[in-house]
């Protein structure tokens, strides 16, 4: 099949939620490149759902029910975001599981299908900075930008002239060659897990003593995977999983990961499995997700991502 040219080389998204909740999409930033140039730029408030806002989101990022009493909703301004995204090569996003998430589960709410496009995340786009999770800030100050944290709008055009300037550096103006040449994860957005993968119920085994974090740790990483981009990094897991959870916590460990058992500030990666529906939420998620997806919206850079995202990507 043969792809046809595209207006844009690469789309940056940036979504503001009003809430926890993954549809409580409040505004959304879009910066387009072309050229190793920004041509374009949108933004919208958009109404969440109920126009309801929790104060921890607020204190965030400023905005309000006040501001959003007359703004359009998800699926109002879902054609012009839309037109937009079946317009560009790539589309992109800093910490991307956080905001094609929002994509998703907004569209869901709404009953909207997503046309099929190709993501990658701005986070590990730079080779220099790859095996570090950082806040966007401070990336950002790494290239002598500032902005305005926290606005869907200045979040995306800092990413969208980081990747630009990283393009520069390393002497291309070619995204396919780039991707390909440092081998960054590029990913279908029809394989984004937003929320719990369900699709399997675990066979739990009652006698079997589960093994302990604090023993994981004790075993050293294998020397063929030191330099891995899990090295050193943070990484909680939450829920059963088809592989078992014993054991994707010892190959987590085997690449370098530290296991922890809780979500925190210092968390770089959650990875979300099978969860039990009595300790689920009405969204399908449960403390740590919602824990993770907040600690996100605050602007911690906390990968998160499915069973078979960690396996793909060890």
């Amino acid at each position: 099949m043969i792809e046809l040219p595209k207006q844009f080389d690469c789309c940056v998204i940036d979504f503001e939620t009003a809430t926890h909740y993954n549809n409580s999409a409040c505004s959304i930033g879009m910066a387009f490149i072309k050229d190793l140039e920004i041509v374009e730029r949108f933004y919208s408030l958009i109404q969440p759902p109920g126009n309801r806002y929790a104060q921890s989101n607020i204190r965030v990022h400023g905005i309000t029910s006040k501001e959003t009493a007359t703004a359009p909703t998800f699926d109002e301004v879902w054609p012009q975001i839309e037109s937009k995204i079946i317009s560009t090569r790539y589309i992109s996003a800093y910490n991307s599981q956080f905001d094609m998430g929002v994509l998703l589960e907004s569209a869901r709410y709404y009953g909207i299908e997503v046309p099929e496009f190709k993501t990658f995340d701005a986070m590990f786009f730079n080779p220099s900075y790859r095996n570090q999770t950082m806040k966007l800030s401070a990336l950002a100050r790494q290239f002598g930008f500032t902005f305005e944290a926290h606005n869907a709008m200045a979040d995306a055009e800092v990413t969208a002239k980081i990747l630009i300037e990283t393009m520069k550096e390393y002497r291309t103006d070619d995204f396919d060659e780039f991707l390909k040449r440092y081998q960054i994860f590029v990913k279908p957005i029809s394989r984004f897990n937003t929320t719990t993968a369900n699709h399997f119920k675990p066979k739990f085994q009652k006698f079997k003593k589960a093994l302990k974090i604090t023993d994981i740790n004790q075993v050293p990483p294998k020397e063929e995977f030191s330099g891995h981009w899990l090295q050193d990094k943070n990484v909680v897991l939450t829920g059963e999983f088809e592989t078992g959870k014993d054991e994707l916590m010892m190959k987590v460990r085997y690449h370098g990961a530290i296991l922890k058992s809780t979500v925190s500030k210092t968390t770089d990666v959650l990875i979300e499995g099978w969860q039990d529906p009595k300790y689920q939420d009405e969204n399908g998620l449960v403390e740590k997700q919602r824990k993770a997806r907040q600690l996100v919206e605050e602007g911690h850079p906390i990968m998160i991502l499915s069973e078979a995202d960690i396996l793909e990507q060890m």
